[in-house]
């Protein structure tokens, strides 16, 4: 028998659970909450966009992968950034919880803070249509849909995507070019010209055809120039330092066409100003882009310490400051077991780990000298590497370097 007091505790219990569930800032478990429909990226045509009381920003189509700005002006627009929202869609996005009925002031759905999003289709058929308004926890912001007045939470990519005037949504591509077709680089400085060629797979210095150059490191500075996106667009009469360029890079493309990028001299935190020929307008850049042709001619010289195949080791002795070394050796079964001092075991799992590393051992830099700032003169450490083929590599590990999380090393080629 249930006594008075446990009735009010289940009584108070229930109506609880009720009023989570069935409350203002719930909704009932059996709800089937609306939805943004799915939708393919090729499928949209057009994308509309108002900013509380601003003129209404018009996307359209144009071509497989670009975008244009309809109105309120006209020209290219940003097609990465448009797919970026498109791309939220592929899905369909569900409404996460229902928030409120009404009070869209509470929750930015309201004047000048609401955005209408509208995508259309192949004959003007609507995709989707929202209306945006302040982000949420989570990652989510608070949505309503078209003729409902209630709010929602869904995950619609935040205001950020979305709060653009016109001049925003146009194209931030300086250039964006397949790396593969680049046949060659020239960095003209005021001190110093340096041109690269690559042929067969292989980048060369022309004015020192046989310069240990870093492949991967210049790789990389190919694959950097290739793509390069604005952070800002910037009238074509800024002043970007150009009249004294910090540097004019030329690269050339499979098939004889030419790309000229000019960087200026003027210098912003972490940025960078940037003209390419046949374009009316000045970039606003990271400064690393510029930065990666600035080098002088020993910054691109080879970092890779060792470049082998693992299975090419055959014997690796490590000795250590405090007279205690290890001798690897590789079995018949290709396993790897200590092998001296005697009686002295190690994971094989662990030695393998470290032998592939060692095998691709690459540099952060160069130190310019041999001193005792990096310890190589007494070593912490010595590996003795020996080859199938009877070579042998020497490495030397000195001092932390000055960030405290790197060794120097050296290499003695034998």
């Amino acid at each position: 028998m249930l006594t008075s007091k446990t009735r009010l505790l289940l009584l108070t219990f229930s109506a609880l659970v009720l009023l989570l569930v069935f409350g203002p800032d719930g909704s009932s478990p059996s709800e089937v909450l609306p939805e943004i429909p799915s939708f393919t990226e090729q499928s949209a045509e057009r994308v509309e966009i108002r900013v509380g009381a601003a003129e209404k920003v018009a996307l359209v189509r144009d071509g497989e992968d670009s975008w244009s700005i309809e109105k309120p002006v006209s020209g290219e627009a940003d097609s990465l950034a448009i797919d970026s929202i498109l791309d939220l869609f592929r899905k369909g996005i569900a409404m996460d919880v229902f928030v409120d009925s009404g009070n869209e002031d509470s929750y930015g759905l309201s004047g000048s803070d609401r955005i209408d999003v509208a995508v259309y289709g192949v004959n003007d058929v609507e995709l989707a249509g929202f209306a945006l308004g302040w982000d949420a926890q989570g990652g989510a912001s608070f949505v309503s849909l078209p003729d409902d007045s209630r709010v929602f939470r869904a995950k619609v990519g935040g205001r950020v995507r979305y709060q653009k005037t016109a001049a925003e949504w146009r194209n931030k591509m300086v250039m964006q070019i397949d790396p593969e077709s680049i046949r060659g680089i020239r960095f003209e400085r005021p001190t110093e010209t340096l041109s690269f060629a690559f042929s067969e797979g292989i980048w060369t210095l022309l004015e020192d055809p046989n310069f240990d150059l870093d492949q991967k490191g210049f790789r990389n500075v190919a694959k950097s120039l290739s793509r390069i996106r604005a952070s800002q667009l910037l009238a074509s009469n800024f002043d970007g330092g150009f009249d004294a360029p910090a540097s004019r890079v030329i690269i050339e493309l499979e098939g004889g066409e030419t790309k000229l990028l000019t960087f200026g001299s003027l210098r912003a935190r972490g940025a960078a100003f940037v003209r390419l020929e046949g374009a009316d307008a000045v970039y606003r850049v990271s400064a690393m882009k510029r930065d990666a042709t600035l080098g002088a001619k020993q910054d691109y010289r080879s970092l890779q310490i060792l470049e082998t195949s693992p299975s090419e080791l055959t014997r690796v002795r490590m000795d250590s400051h405090d007279g205690v070394f290890r001798v690897l050796s590789r079995r018949d079964d290709q396993l790897w077991e200590v092998t001296e001092p005697p009686n002295v075991t190690g994971n094989l799992q662990d030695i393998a780990f470290g032998l592939n590393a060692l095998s691709q051992l690459r540099a952060d830099g160069l130190h310019s000298g041999f001193d005792t700032v990096t310890g190589l003169e007494r070593p912490r450490f010595e590996f003795r590497v020996e080859y199938a083929g009877g070579g042998e590599d020497r490495i030397r590990v000195g001092n932390l370097s000055l960030s405290g999380s790197q060794f120097f090393a050296s290499t003695l080629l034998c």
